[in-house]
């Protein structure tokens, strides 16, 4: 489930008529980049989806640090989808693209692996934003 909260914007996009699309319309400059991101994204989303830490609740809230991390991961999915939501009306500059839609997945990821202790799923995330964004990058300013 947290993970299709944040491939939504991918769902109802082809049903939006957009003036520009430069996300799905931009060329790979490295494929190196391109492999390793997916590597690295898909390897994140294997083990947000299949590595349970037994240690915890599933849903754990009872310290600070929980919420915290949590409260992190939701800041980060908004994040997110304000930045859709502008990409959405037209504004789809560099800038923008990077911090708004580019960062916060893997940063959102990052956030629920720590606020669920699961130690792999940090790191696969954390390596997976700087192959995101080197990636995306590269592909939108050559």
């Amino acid at each position: 489930m947290l993970f299709a909260i944040q491939e939504l914007p991918y769902a109802v996009m082809p049903f939006l008529s957009l003036p520009a699309n430069v996300l799905m319309e931009m060329e790979i400059e490295r494929p190196v980049l391109e492999i390793m991101e997916k590597i690295f994204g898909v390897l994140t989303v294997v083990l947000l989806v299949m590595l349970v830490n037994g240690k915890i609740e599933r849903f754990p809230f009872g310290t600070w640090r929980d919420k915290s991390f949590f409260i992190f991961a939701m800041l980060f999915l908004s994040t997110y989808f304000t930045g859709w939501y502008f990409y959405f009306n037209g504004h789809q500059s560099v800038a923008l693209i990077l911090s708004l839609l580019v960062a916060p997945p893997p940063l959102y990821y990052m956030s629920l692996g720590l606020w669920q202790r699961r130690w792999p799923l940090v790191v696969a995330s954390a390596i997976f934003l700087i192959f995101h964004l080197a990636n995306v990058w590269t592909n939108l300013t050559n």
